[in-house]
């Protein structure tokens, strides 16, 4: 049951321009996947398209200043990246999975056999694996003592968030939502059917965040992403059959939740004419009040950058200079962190 939509407010006039914390250049000319360290002052990054497989890496900096303190290789680019409860990573790679070391990144495990390929999203839970790709609709779950793989098929378009010590939350771009224990021993339960979104968030207080919207668009034979949404939706899991929606007022695709729930960020888009194409740029970041959904932070990053991660907990985002810029290094894209 959706209750009729609210609007957002604004504290503030317009975007500010995003005061930049640190620059570096990372290997590789787009592509790169980020992640926030969930317990240190830390950023990983996966070098991006344009460098040789066996040169690839995943490299360590800090937020303070960029500087990278620990890198590793594993012949091809990382994925998918998850913290385990021991401290390690697991890291997914196009066919493998890896146990890294927390701290220095070095390789501790490693399977091979019935990983999903091209998985990009990863949860650990007991001992298990939980991995999916975006554009497949099967969840796969690995133990990581036995190296044997479930599948349960769900949906596609699939975002994978742990709730609690015992459950994930899968969430399909059509809107099927879904709990299912770790380890996949039964079929997960679905527990709403939402209208389509192409993103999700789950916040520490049991509550999804969906930016309502198609994932993708169809023109002939090209499929590109869709038309940014304003529309944001929420639903308490405890309470699933009522989804409550809000006009933010601003086009954008990501979202990310604060694990207090208190704030809510997304990554707007802009508008931007390139050599006679029109095409939606991810420029800037807004932070909403979830109470009341009012604007308390918005900000705009330099011409030519575009927002790749958010993290509302640390108050930084990150953003590269967009593959449609001319560099100096072909081979080597731009990196900005920002607070907001």
């Amino acid at each position: 049951m959706a209750v009729p939509r609210k609007k957002a407010t604004f504290a503030v006039s317009g975007p500010q321009t995003a005061i930049i914390r640190w620059r570096t250049s990372v290997p590789g000319r787009m592509a790169h996947r980020l992640w926030v360290h969930p317990d240190e002052d830390q950023v990983l990054v996966s070098d991006g398209w344009g460098v040789a497989f066996a040169a690839l890496r995943l490299r360590v900096l800090r937020l303070d200043d960029g500087r990278e303190v620990a890198s590793t290789r594993l012949g091809n680019a990382v994925r998918a990246l998850t913290r385990s409860l021991d401290g390690s990573w697991l890291a997914a790679s196009d066919t493998k999975l890896f146990r890294l070391d927390g701290a220095t990144l070095a390789p501790i495990e490693k399977w091979t056999s019935r990983i999903p390929r091209y998985a990009d999203r990863l949860v650990a839970g007991g001992q298990f694996a939980h991995a999916c790709n975006h554009s497949e609709p099967s969840l796969h779950a690995v133990n990581l003592a036995t190296g044997a793989v479930k599948r349960r098929r769900l949906g596609s378009h699939m975002q994978i968030h742990p709730w609690n010590s015992e459950n994930l939350v899968a969430a399909c771009g059509d809107g099927r939502i879904w709990v299912g224990s770790f380890g996949l021993e039964a079929m997960p339960r679905q527990i709403a059917s939402t209208p389509a979104f192409c993103d999700s968030a789950l916040d520490g207080r049991g509550r999804l965040w969906l930016s309502l919207g198609m994932y993708e668009e169809k023109s002939g034979d090209i499929i590109g992403p869709a038309t940014p949404t304003s529309c944001l939706a929420c639903m308490d899991l405890l309470n699933s059959s009522v989804l409550d929606e809000v006009d933010l007022g601003l086009p954008f695709w990501q979202i990310t939740a604060s694990q207090t729930g208190k704030t809510i960020s997304v990554i707007a888009t802009s508008r931007i004419v390139v050599e006679g194409r029109t095409i939606w740029r991810r420029t800037d970041v807004a932070s909403f009040q979830a109470s009341d959904f009012r604007c308390i932070s918005w900000v705009r990053v330099p011409d030519a950058f575009e927002v790749l991660l958010i993290s509302p907990d640390k108050r930084i985002a990150l953003a590269a200079r967009s593959s449609d810029q001319s560099q100096s290094d072909p081979a080597a894209a731009e990196l900005i962190c920002f607070n907001f």
